[in-house]
């Protein structure tokens, strides 16, 4: 799935996938904690970074398409518009707010709360 670079698109879906991915196999709330943090500043980060690629000689950086289960003609297609972006920074915003916000809060099976929460 990621090609000679990795685009906007893919960075947003896999850094809190493999961060999500990575709560689960954690046992104990500190370091599920600490990485759910990390991940959704990350996400934001790349978030922020591709509101500034909207010229059209960036397009690449904003669409991802890949074929798949090309025998049936299914592809794998995403994209970054105007609208998409705002959607995408205010969720990028929100879940870094959400975890600092919850940080005080002890959960019965925290890591499995972080590790869905990034998966959503």
């Amino acid at each position: 799935m990621l090609g000679t670079y990795i685009t906007f698109p893919e960075l947003l879906i896999w850094l809190p996938f493999i961060a999500g991915i990575l709560c689960f196999f954690l046992k104990r709330e500190v370091p599920a904690k600490t990485v759910a943090i990390i991940a959704s500043l990350l996400t934001l980060c790349v978030s922020i970074a591709g509101l500034f690629y909207t010229s059209h000689k960036f397009t690449t950086f904003n669409n991802v398409n890949y074929y798949w289960l090309t025998y049936i003609g299914n592809s794998f297609n995403i994209g970054l518009d105007g609208t998409g972006r705002v959607l995408t920074l205010l969720t990028a915003l929100a879940f870094p707010l959400i975890f600092i916000a919850t940080s005080k809060t002890s959960y019965k099976n925290a890591p499995v709360f972080y590790g869905l929460m990034l998966l959503t």
